[in-house]
Order: structure tokens, then C-alpha cells, then sequence
């Protein structure tokens, strides 16, 4: 073979194989939203930043970046000279070393570009030792394998040499263990299982890897008069058994009672143990929250006080234990007190959290707790959070009840979504939590793309990139239509804030009861101004969402948004000429109520604008 022959072969498989390799790089990241799981075979984006046996882990940033692309460019570029130059070399190995060299610089592009690997095959399941790969790797392999082969064949010394340095080579290629997913991974249910909604969100929720429903008492039934199980629950529970897919179901004794429960009387006690039971016998049911979570600190009734005393901890910690004692075999309680955040617990020496922390080392080991991180909202969540807490606890397992991208809008007027991704969760919290709990947003449809952001995390918690991930779903939900994906992405700027952060807009920062209360402030006010200048447009362009859930959702709380917009300055016009006594302020009353009346039409949009009128002091009919 010529030496301008082995050029040509060089060149050509190396361009060949780099842009084959990218392009199916960027196919898989841009389609695998979600995880397709086919047997043992997983496609799904993984961002791979070590190397083979978890090399270069503890690298910082720069330093990995030094290493595999500096050193791995310099294997692939000596592998080339000697394929180019030595006589030795014949078609087998020049084919064989051209792969490799194809393959390798492929992956360096990538750690130059992202400064990770792109793999998007996976083999194996949790717990079993596992390999993600892509196209690259694969001709990596293909050449090494060839080339070891040839040279042991042949016995040349040189080939020997060269198959040294693709073992080289090849400890610079992405690590064989990708990140492992969080065992259990869990979302709220979202309301009655017959809902269309609902279902339509647990198919949503199940595509994206999640593989556990938390369900509240009342969406499974009630416990309060008898047990009674409710008939489309028992036909939603048993088809989630049959795919594999677990339901913890929480019972909350003081709220389904509306604060009439008496620990000290057994006669809550049976009707709450005959619910499990016939939830166990009849749904399949085997995980249990006995919940008091936001529930008094205080006793109040006269028995429950003479047998525990002022503090409620003791009866909650007391009926836990008698539940847990009396379950049918195979099922497990767990509790979510009180003090279900670090928050709540304090120093421990609290009236809740100190008799709370004495009693739990008492509990059967079996029973575990909820835990929400150091606050009812966790602006982070960190190893060090959840170890400190566990100690706490006496080292018993945690399920996290994350708060997000949950916005409590139970009164049906907020003014803003929660669009923002999951952030700051150490992908390390999988080893010191049992299970994880994403919290969506009453607006389920709207729910889909935070939860997309939890789903990637807790599928691969090590590669999780939350902006790449934001990015992504712009892409997905616009369908990559231009201007669909401009005004998509600007109204996750607008409400993409995390916990804590700007613009972060749950229903208790931003309703419309409280817009009616803050006309005096500048700042907020002229924020509705482009509101009403630019939502016309944008919602006209974000009509193309193909996802329908998503899409309705969005439209719904930005219409909400806008008639109190373009209320607001006659609203404020209103109020100033009524406070000077003006008789015209009856015509700027009159352009109110044809507002309200042409939004007639819009059921929603038309009630929450009655309730910011009201909260404004508005006399409308």
C-alpha cells in the first residue's frame, strides 16, 4: 500500500467517521427527551465527562479537558504517523488504526465543544454493572480489536507497539459506567385517576423514566366512614402493577378529618388500617405515608392531651408505630411529620422537634421518613444536607419530597408558571436517598417541562446539565419552528427562575388578589405594561405548540395574565379620579365592565380579572 494510498484512507475515513459520528450525536441529544428503554438496552443522553474506570473523575474542569484532549490527540496523531509511515504497516492495520484515529477524534471534538462525551446507548439496568457508548466508541473498538488481532497474528514488533498505544488511546475513551439513575423516581399523581388530564400526565410522566405515583387518600378512595376504594383506582393501580410501576398512597389522619382525629381513641386507628388492608388485598398497594405534614404542632383534644401531653409529636410518632405493627406482611409505612424539613427542626429543642427527635430512635427501623432538604422549598440540596439529617434521624432511609416545581395554586389565579429547570441537586443525594418525589404544578399540561428537567436528572444525575436541558425542550416543544421557539424560549425567561431566584414565580409571588393590592408600586406595574404590548404577539406564536397539554396551559395563565394587564391603567385611572371625587370617573368605570364583558368568552381569564378588580376595590356588577 502507497504511502498518498494510506492518506487517502486516513483522510477519508477520518471525515467520514467524525461527521457520521456528529451528526448521530446531535440526532440522539436533540430526540432522546426521555429515556426508550428496549430490554436491557437503553437510548437515552448521557453527557460522559471521565474516562474508562471512572479515570480523571476528581479532575477539575480544566485540568480533564487538558488530559483528554490534549493527550488523547496526541495518541491519535502518532497511531496516524506510524500508519502513514511505517513499512510495516499494511491495508489491515491502516483500515484498522483509521477507525480508531475516526473514532478518537470524535469524542475529542466533543470535550473540546461541550467539554464532555455524547453517548447515547446504555447496557445494562440499575444495580448491574453497565456501558454507555456511541457510534465512536464503537469504531474505537472495531480497530482496536482488529488491529490486536493482526499484529499478534503476524507478530511484527512495530504493530505491537501500535496496539500499546491504542490501549492508551483507549483509556482516554469515554468511561464504561455511565451514571447511574435514581432507583425509585417518583411523581405526584395530579388528581383522580379517571381524569383525562391525569392520565394523560401519567403516560407523560411515564415516557420520562418516572416509575412511581405518589397518590393522595382521597384520589384512592376514603378511610373516614369505611373503607371504600375508588373503582377507577383499583382498575389504575393494578395495570400500574402490571408494567412494573409502583403507588405509595398517603394517608393524612388530622387533615381527612378536618382536625376531628383522636390519636387516643382506637376507632381511628381501625378505619385507617382497614383502608390499607383492603388498599393492599384489592389494589396491590404495598407503600404507605402517614402523613402530618402543615398539621398542628399542638393537641388539642382533652384525651389525646392527659395520654401525650401539649405536643403533637408524641401521638404522631405513637400512631405511626401502632400502624406499622399491624400492616399485612410485605407492605412498609413510612412518615412524613410535622417537621418534615431541616427548616422545622431547628436546634432540636423546639416543642415539635425536640419530643420528635427523642421518640423517633423508638420507631421500627422500618419505618422511614419524607424529608423536603433543609427548607419546605430548597433553593439546594446537597450529600452533606441529607447526611447531617439522616444522623439526625438515627440514619433512617429518606424519600426527598421535592418541592418543584409545585406553585400551590389552589385558588385558580396565578399570573405565572414555573417553567424553570431543576437545579442545584447533587447527583451524589442519590446515595443517601431511597426515592425521589417531584412535585408538579396543579397546571399539569404546563408541568411537562420542568418535569422534563427532574426526569433527565434523575435518569442521569452525573450528566445533567440544566441549561443543555432547557435548550433542548425549547426544541422539542416549538417542533424547531423559529418563531414559535423565539417566543417560547422568552417566556421561560420570563418565568424560568428557580427556587429563590429571579424570576421565579409561584401563585404566592404573583396572583392576581395580590395585584390588586400592589398598585402603588412602580416597578410592578410597569411590568404589566409590555405585558399587554407583547403577549398578543408571542401567544399568537407559542398557538403552534403541538403539545396540547403544554400548550393550554401556557395560553391559559398568559390570558390571565393579560386582562389584568390591560385593566390595570384603568383600574389605577379609575381609583385616582374617584379619590379627587370626578364625576368622569363613571365613564373610565364603564371601560372596566366592557373589558369584563368581552371576556366572556374566556371563562378563566374573566374570573381571575374579577379577582384582581375585587382586590383593587373595584365596585363591579
Amino acid at each position: 500500500m502507497t504511502r498518498g494510498a494510506r492518506a487517502l484512507t486516513l483522510v477519508a475515513v477520518l471525515l467520514l467517521g467524525v461527521a457520521l459520528d456528529q451528526a448521530l450525536k446531535a440526532v440522539a441529544f436533540g430526540a432522546l427527551t426521555s429515556p426508550v428503554s428496549m430490554g436491557v438496552v437503553q437510548l437515552r443522553a448521557i453527557a460522559n465527562k471521565g474516562a474508562i474506570l471512572g479515570m480523571g473523575s476528581g479532575l477539575g474542569e480544566t485540568a480533564r479537558r487538558l488530559v483528554f484532549t490534549i493527550a488523547e490527540g496526541a495518541l491519535l496523531a502518532a497511531l496516524g504517523a506510524y500508519a502513514l509511515l511505517a513499512r510495516s504497516a499494511g491495508p489491515l492495520e491502516v483500515w484498522a488504526i483509521a477507525l480508531v484515529i475516526a473514532g478518537g477524534a470524535g469524542n475529542v471534538v466533543d470535550r473540546i465543544v461541550f467539554g464532555y462525551v455524547r453517548d447515547y446507548v446504555l447496557i445494562g439496568r440499575p444495580g448491574w454493572p453497565t456501558a454507555a457508548f456511541n457510534l465512536a466508541d464503537v469504531a474505537v473498538v472495531l480497530g482496536f480489536t482488529i488491529l490486536l488481532v493482526a499484529a499478534w497474528r503476524g507478530a511484527r514488533p512495530k504493530t505491537k507497539a501500535a496496539a500499546a498505544m491504542l490501549v492508551l488511546t483507549a483509556a482516554l475513551a469515554p468511561e464504561a459506567n455511565a451514571s447511574e439513575p435514581f432507583p425509585l423516581r417518583m411523581v405526584k399523581l395530579g388528581g383522580m385517576p379517571a381524569d383525562p388530564s391525569v392520565k394523560a400526565h401519567v403516560s407523560y410522566c411515564r415516557s420520562l423514566g418516572f416509575n412511581a405515583f405518589f397518590v393522595y387518600s382521597h384520589q384512592a378512595g376514603a378511610w373516614t366512614e369505611r373503607a371504600h376504594l375508588d373503582r377507577d383506582f383499583v382498575t389504575f393501580a393494578r395495570a400500574m402493577k402490571t408494567s412494573g410501576v409502583a403507588l405509595w398512597v398517603s394517608i393524612n389522619p388530622v387533615a381527612d378529618t378536618r382536625n376531628t382525629f383522636v390519636f387516643s381513641d382506637g376507632d381511628g386507628e381501625r378505619k385507617l388500617l382497614a383502608f390499607m388492608k383492603k388498599l393492599h388485598a384489592k389494589a396491590g398497594v404495598d407503600r404507605f405515608i402517614l402523613s402530618f405534614d402543615d398539621q398542628p404542632t399542638k393537641l388539642h383534644e382533652l384525651r389525646d392531651i392527659f395520654r401525650y401531653g401539649f405536643s403533637s409529636a408524641p401521638a404522631h410518632l405513637d400512631l405511626a408505630a401502632r400502624i406499622a405493627a399491624k400492616l399485612p406482611k410485605g407492605t412498609a409505612l413510612w412518615l412524613c411529620a410535622a417537621a418534615y424539613a431541616d427548616v422545622h427542626l431547628g436546634d432540636g429543642s423546639g416543642p415539635y422537634s425536640a419530643p420528635f427527635l427523642e421518640g423517633v430512635p423508638k420507631l421500627s427501623p422500618s419505618i422511614g421518613i419524607v424529608w423536603t432538604g433543609p427548607d419546605v422549598l430548597s433553593p439546594k440540596v446537597t450529600r452533606a444536607d441529607l447526611e447531617k439529617t439522616r444522623a439526625r434521624l438515627g440514619g433512617r432511609p429518606l424519600l426527598l419530597y421535592d418541592n418543584f416545581p409545585v406553585n400551590d395554586d389552589e385558588t385558580g389565579d396565578a399570573l405565572g408558571l414555573i417553567l424553570g429547570a431543576l437545579r442545584n441537586r447533587e447527583p451524589s443525594i442519590r446515595d443517601e436517598v431511597a426515592g425521589y418525589l417531584a412535585c408538579p404544578m396543579n397546571e399539569l399540561g404546563a408541568s411537562r417541562f420542568p418535569l422534563a428537567t427532574t426526569a433527565a436528572f434523575l435518569n442521569d444525575p452525573e450528566g445533567y446539565d440544566a441549561d443543555r436541558e432547557i435548550q433542548r425542550l425549547l426544541d422539542r416543544f416549538s417542533n424547531r419552528e423559529k418563531e414559535t421557539r423565539t417566543a417560547l424560549d422568552t417566556q421561560v425567561l420570563e418565568w424560568g427562575g428557580f427556587i429563590g431566584e429571579r424570576n421565579y414565580w409561584p401563585r404566592d409571588l404573583l396572583n392576581a388578589a395580590d395585584a390588586g393590592r400592589r398598585l402603588d408600586d412602580p416597578a410592578f406595574v410597569e411590568s404589566f405594561t409590555w405585558t399587554a404590548d407583547r403577549y398578543p404577539g408571542r401567544m399568537l406564536a407559542l398557538a403552534a405548540i403541538e403539545d396540547g397539554p403544554f400548550r393550554e396551559d401556557l395560553l391559559m395563565v398568559m390570558r390571565r395574565r393579560l386582562a389584568v394587564a390591560r385593566a390595570m391603567p384603568l383600574v389605577i385611572e379609575y381609583l385616582a379620579r374617584a379619590r379627587a371625587g370626578r364625576s368622569d370617573a363613571a365613564a373610565v368605570l364603564q371601560s372596566i365592565e366592557q373589558q369584563r364583558h368581552d371576556l366572556l368568552i374566556v371563562p378563566d381569564a374573566h374570573d381571575v380579572l374579577d379577582v384582581f378588580l375585587r382586590s383593587a376595590r373595584i365596585p363591579i356588577r
